[in-house]
């Protein structure tokens, strides 16, 4: 599963989770489906730039907009030419963040490694030519808070 945080606010989907008895966890941004891997093999698999950037606009329904997190990821968002800030008029999806950071989530029964890597393109010249090797003068900080939902409201 990938989850990960765009330049304001991370995806931790245990902060949608209220209730641990009634409440289900949501899905990640990208993956989170089981992959059976047989012994002694490799298994393979590529998230494309359209998943990626769709996972960046779910990320953005969530936090700006307040859209109900199952609702977001659960919903393609190809039709969508803007969404509708919480705190304000509609934004244009042209204008909305990318993912900055990917937290990977692993697990399995057995011993296994994970091996990945992640291209970036950036298209907006936020990331370096030289990227960590940059003078830190020059390098662009990021510091996205974890997303916190409001809770849910007891109806009388």
């Amino acid at each position: 599963a990938i989850n990960g945080a765009n330049e304001r606010y991370a995806y931790v989907p245990e902060a949608f989770v209220f209730d641990p008895e009634e409440d289900e966890e949501p899905p990640p941004l990208l993956g989170g489906i089981p992959i059976a891997v047989p012994a002694q093999s490799t298994v393979s698999g590529v998230f494309r730039e359209d998943q990626v950037r769709e996972a960046a606009l779910d990320l953005e329904l969530i936090t700006r907009s307040g859209e109900n997190v199952f609702q977001a990821l659960l919903v393609e968002d190809e039709e969508l030419s803007e969404i509708t800030a919480e705190n304000g008029g509609p934004v244009p999806v042209g204008v909305t963040s990318s993912l900055v950071r990917f937290d990977i989530d692993f697990s399995a029964t057995e011993h296994m490694v994970l091996e990945y890597a992640v291209r970036v393109r950036d298209f907006r010249g936020i990331v370096h030519d030289l990227l960590l090797d940059a003078p830190a003068g020059e390098l662009s900080q990021f510091a996205p808070m974890d997303f916190a939902p409001p809770p849910p409201v007891d109806e009388p």
